[in-house]
């Protein structure tokens, strides 16, 4: 399990594989991955099982809320022997059996957590957590070397665009062609929605170039009073 987890670098589908081995390889009816994706939320981000505990992806939580926040809060293993009658459990219909959450920690810092439910009353046992432990904790390697390659990735396409850029730059004497080349680039790399150029004419912003807005989104004037835009020029930031 562990190398086919380690085989990845893209951070959802290691969890996705988690989540999937410990149904179908360890047999358990029900696993969830929620990464701390704020201060105090954290959110699912993978799940899988043959039991439906009424969650999807993207269901968000506060940070000591239910057994999953109770063990981000705690940073420590929790295991309910049976989550009908437990204090933290909470879920959308009635519910028996038995569930552990371990936390996803790297070097001491919470990434999130596992959740494994089973139908069965105390149905996790020593050996059961340390094996869940230890899958977590290389699946927690897997993740943040998913995100160093990530980030190394975009740096490396950072670069690639201001070469572009610079090229485009100098391979012509057109402003017009020039500033239309930059918005262009970062429009196509970085999938942003929305890019524009705009040069300063006295009090006014002039649009130079734009890439991904309609006609009837496009200001072709703005005065320095106005917007993100002339608040940047007031303040050069």
């Amino acid at each position: 399990t562990s190398r086919s987890i380690a085989e990845s670098l893209d951070e959802r589908e290691i969890m996705e594989r988690t989540v999937r081995a410990i149904v179908n390889r360890f047999g358990y009816p029900e696993a969830a991955i929620s990464l701390l994706v704020e201060e105090d939320i954290i959110e699912i981000a993978a799940i899988d099982g043959t039991e439906d505990i009424g969650y999807r992806p993207g269901f968000r939580q506060k940070i000591g809320d239910g057994i999953i926040g109770h063990t981000a809060e705690t940073r420590r293993v929790y295991i309910s022997g049976d989550i009908e009658h437990d204090p933290y459990y909470f879920s959308i219909g009635s519910r028996s059996g038995s569930a552990v959450c371990v936390p996803m920690l790297n070097e001491g810092r919470l990434l999130g957590v596992l959740y494994v439910e089973s139908v069965s009353l105390n149905a996790f046992h020593q050996d059961d957590i340390q094996t869940l432990d230890t899958l977590v904790s290389h699946t927690v390697t897997a993740i943040v070397k998913a995100r160093l390659y990530a980030r190394t990735q975009a740096q490396l396409r950072a670069i690639a665009t201001m070469q572009s850029v610079t090229q485009s730059i100098l391979a012509s004497l057109d402003l017009q062609q020039i500033l239309q080349s930059v918005v262009q680039l970062l429009h196509d790399t970085y999938q942003y929605t929305h890019v524009s150029i705009y040069t300063l004419h006295d009090r006014v912003l002039r649009l130079g170039a734009q890439a991904g807005y309609p006609e009837d989104m496009s200001f072709h004037e703005i005065p320095i009073e106005a917007g993100i835009a002339g608040r940047s020029v007031q303040t050069r930031q």
